[in-house]
């Protein structure tokens, strides 16, 4: 065990702590910020106020109140921990690439840039994160990080069992990014974190193109499966500059996050916005067999092309199954080449219209009833869409009278292993208190009557005397 104790204060380009060795399994080396501990500069080094590539079994825990913060490093003019903000560099929390069995916990990294004006196309992407990293088995939970670029850049290689939960993420341009080239990942799982409040990244040429999470690769890499379940997206995003909620790149793009055979499986997940978003609060391109099971979607009824849940070309045998899906101008779209295996038992409700609100492959339709006969799918879905739904709160919580209460498949056949939380709704991202389904199912992330309780706080210590 290694403590840190007391206020640290850095010039300019402060690094803190290199790691200098490696611990065993069931013997970590930790790291530990006792309470009261903070690192600061004017801005962190771009290689981590703390570096620890290259080893493994390393743990970062700030306890009850540790602290990464820039006080300096932000738009021109604008107002930084320090006064107002007078650098502009690159800048890493926590620097951890390649690796193993690494965990970071219990931390507040902020500050890294400060970005507060619609003119500032000056801050870097990757260069400004909270934590880079890569290595198998590395867990990144129970953290706060706000003001930053690329929040979480995971920069894979052939790594697998990374988890990432019970985070809050705010003031971001980009939530969790991962990105490979020629490597392999497999089992990524990203549950029960709130990314919310992307709009201080706005800009008047969208350099940032923000995105909750975003997955790609280069020259060959992929990811095989992605779990992404229990969290929840929402708060301010703005007039601009949103690529969506979960943007995973399709084949169209040239940087695929996967080939033919990735999977994404994601369920219990609460998508809100107050913005249109034309490529879909979630995007999902390329892969195959994907689970979109017991979510909600909560657009903004603006009527400018956006899309609830999207497909891209190459998306195939598709499951999409008791959902809440509202508020965008289409609220399925899977486009040409797409296909699927089952869309049913889901509930729909206001589309702004424009395009057809349904459209997956080569058919489409704005009537709900021509949907399904075209379709040959949705025989058990509702839809309400000249509306928003009633008795439904804006979060997603359903009350009495609403049309999805018991109405949805039963999925206990699927929840298990990886997916055994389906079994319970959601936590949606640490605000509440999950509770099993009971028969018959619920469409959408919540159980109703489940209400919404406020987690208990974690990391709480008692002292006898």
């Amino acid at each position: 065990m290694v403590h840190l104790c007391g206020k640290f204060t850095g010039s300019s380009g402060a690094q803190f702590l290199v790691v200098q060795g490696s611990g065993a399994s069931g013997n970590p080396i930790t790291v530990k910020f006792e309470a009261g501990t903070s690192l600061k500069a004017p801005y962190v080094s771009a290689e981590g106020a703390i570096l620890m590539s290259g080893r493994s079994y390393i743990t970062i825990d700030g306890g009850s109140d540790g602290l990464i913060q820039n006080t300096s490093n932000g738009s021109a003019g604008g107002s930084c921990p320090a006064g107002t903000c007078s650098t502009h560099q690159d800048s890493v929390g926590i620097q951890a690439y390649n690796c193993s069995n690494c965990e970071i916990r219990n931390l507040s990294i902020t500050d890294l840039y400060d970005h507060t004006s619609f003119n500032d196309a000056a801050a870097g992407t990757d260069g400004l994160a909270c934590v880079q990293f890569s290595g198998s088995n590395f867990f990144i939970h129970d953290n706060k990080f706000r003001d930053v670029g690329w929040c979480l850049y995971q920069n894979y290689t052939n790594d697998s069992g990374v988890r990432i939960y019970n985070n809050d993420i705010s003031r971001m341009s980009h939530g969790i990014t991962c990105a490979g080239a020629s490597f392999i990942q497999d089992n990524l799982q990203i549950f029960n974190n709130h990314l919310h409040d992307m709009a201080n990244w706005n800009t008047s040429g969208n350099d940032y193109h923000l995105t909750g999470i975003h997955c790609y690769n280069g020259s060959g890499g992929k990811i095989q499966n992605v779990y992404i379940y229990n969290n929840l997206f929402d708060g301010s995003l703005g007039t601009c500059c949103i690529t969506g909620w979960i943007f995973m790149e399709g084949t169209s793009s040239g940087t695929p996050w996967t080939d033919s055979t990735g999977t994404v499986f994601l369920w219990n997940n609460i998508f809100s916005t107050d913005l249109d978003i034309p490529n879909g609060l979630v995007y999902i391109g390329s892969g195959r067999a994907h689970e979109v099971l017991n979510n909600t979607w909560n657009g903004p009824n603006a009527g400018g092309g956006g899309v609830c849940l999207q497909f891209n070309t190459s998306a195939t045998s598709v499951t999409i199954e008791n959902n809440v899906i509202q508020g965008c101008n289409q609220l399925v779209n899977g486009v040409s080449g797409s296909t699927f295996s089952v869309i049913d038992y889901n509930v729909y409700g206001s589309a702004s219209g424009g395009n057809a609100v349904w459209q997956f492959g080569g058919m489409n339709s704005s009537s709900f009833s021509s949907w399904k006969s075209t379709c040959n799918c949705d025989s058990h879905s509702q839809a309400s869409i000249s509306g928003p739904l009633k008795n439904i709160s804006p979060s997603g919580v359903p009350s009495s009278g609403f049309m999805g209460i018991g109405t949805a498949s039963s999925l206990a056949n699927v929840a298990s292993g990886s997916m055994s939380s389906l079994l319970m709704d959601t936590g949606a991202g640490g605000t509440h208190i999950p509770v099993t389904r009971t028969l018959p199912w619920d469409a959408g992330a919540y159980k109703s009557g489940s209400g919404v309780a406020l987690m208990p706080p974690s990391g709480l210590q008692a002292l006898v005397q």
